[in-house]
C-alpha cells in the first residue's frame, strides 16, 4: 500500500468514525496503524527523494568535470591551432568560428587578436569618441562619454575635465568613484557613469585591455572597430571585411584571418572564446592569453571566466 492510498483509507475511516458516535476499539486500532503506515509511506518518499537529488548533483558534478577538462582542451588547441607552423592550418584571428568534436560533444571557438581591438588604456580620446559614436550616441553624448572614460583611466587629480568629476558619481547615489588608474578589464567600463548595458554590448566586441598599443590591426578587427577607424568612411569598412577574404603576404597566412610566418607571436595576446553543450546544459570559458614562443610554456594566461 503506498503512502497516498494509505491517507485516503485513513479519511474514510476517519469519517466513519466521526458518524459512529461510538467507534470500536478496533476501528481506532485500524485507523493507528493507517496513519503509521502513512507516515512510514512519507518517510520513505522523503528518502527516495533525497537519494535521487544526491545522485542528481552527483551527476552535474561529473559533467561540470568533464565540460571543464573539455573546454581547458579547446583552448589549448585553440593556441596550437593559431601557431602552427603549416600555415594552411592555422586558424583565424578574428572571431571566426571555428567548429570540432570531441567523444561526439560538437565544440565551437573563436579567437579574437588582442591587437585587433581598441585598447581602453592607450587608445586616444578621438578613437573612443568615434567608437560611442559608431555605436549610435549623438556627439555631444560621446564627448561626454568620452570625457569619464579618460578620466577614469587617468592619474588621481590629472586631467581633470568639467563633466568627469567624483562629484558626478556622487550625485548620481553611487558608492564607488572613479579607478583614476588603468581599467582592469573590459567588464569595469560597466561601472563608467552614463555607460548603459545596451551601449557596452554594442562595443564590447571591440574593445580590450590587454594590446597596449594606442592604434590596432585592421586586418583583424571586428566590424565595430571598423567602423570606429573609419567612421567618415562607412565604405572604407565593407572594403576592409571583403578584402579580409583574401590572402595578403604582408599580415595574414594563406587562410583568411590567419596570422602569416612573418608575425612575431612572442607577447601577443588572444582572447580565446569555447562553448559546447551537454544534454541540456550549456557550457563556456572565456581566456585571454599572451604567447611565449617558450615549447616548455608556449602560453601565459591573463584573464580566466
Amino acid at each position: 500500500m503506498n503512502y497516498e492510498s494509505a491517507f485516503l483509507k485513513l479519511k474514510h475511516c476517519l469519517r466513519a468514525s466521526i458518524e459512529d458516535e461510538r467507534p470500536s476499539e478496533k476501528g481506532w486500532a485500524l485507523i493507528s496503524v493507517l496513519y503509521i503506515v502513512a507516515v512510514l509511506a512519507l518517510l520513505a518518499a522523503a528518502t527516495q527523494a533525497l537519494l535521487l537529488t544526491s545522485a542528481e548533483l552527483d551527476r552535474r558534478s561529473w559533467e561540470r568535470t568533464q565540460a571543464d577538462a573539455i573546454l581547458d582542451g579547446a583552448v589549448t588547441r585553440a593556441v596550437v591551432a593559431i601557431t602552427d607552423r603549416r600555415l594552411d592550418w592555422r586558424w583565424p584571428v578574428d572571431a571566426t568560428e571555428q567548429s570540432f568534436s570531441y567523444d561526439n560533444i560538437p565544440i565551437s571557438v573563436k579567437v579574437q587578436d588582442q591587437l585587433g581591438l581598441i585598447d581602453l588604456n592607450a587608445a586616444d580620446g578621438s578613437m573612443i569618441k568615434r567608437l560611442i559614436q559608431a555605436a549610435g550616441q549623438s556627439e555631444n553624448s560621446a564627448n561626454t562619454l568620452t570625457d569619464r572614460i579618460l578620466d577614469w583611466r587617468s592619474g588621481s587629480g590629472l586631467n581633470r575635465l568639467k563633466v568627469a568629476t567624483d562629484d558626478d558619481y556622487a550625485a548620481a547615489a553611487l558608492s564607488y568613484r572613479p579607478r583614476h588608474g588603468p581599467f582592469q578589464s573590459v567588464e569595469e567600463l560597466r561601472l563608467v557613469l552614463g555607460i548603459t548595458s545596451e551601449l557596452f554590448q554594442k562595443i564590447e566586441p571591440a574593445i580590450t585591455v590587454y594590446s597596449g598599443h594606442p592604434a590596432f590591426e585592421p586586418a583583424t578587427a571586428p566590424e565595430m572597430a571598423l567602423k570606429a577607424l573609419y567612421f567618415d568612411r562607412p565604405d572604407e569598412v565593407t572594403k576592409a571585411l571583403a578584402a579580409r577574404t583574401q590572402n595578403s603576404a604582408d599580415s595574414l597566412g594563406s587562410r583568411p584571418g590567419a596570422l602569416s610566418s612573418a608575425v612575431s607571436l612572442a607577447g601577443r595576446s588572444f582572447a580565446v572564446s569555447a562553448s559546447m553543450k551537454i544534454g541540456n546544459r550549456n557550457y563556456r570559458r572565456k581566456t585571454v592569453v599572451m604567447l611565449t614562443e617558450d615549447p616548455r610554456r608556449p602560453f601565459l594566461t591573463l584573464a580566466w571566466y
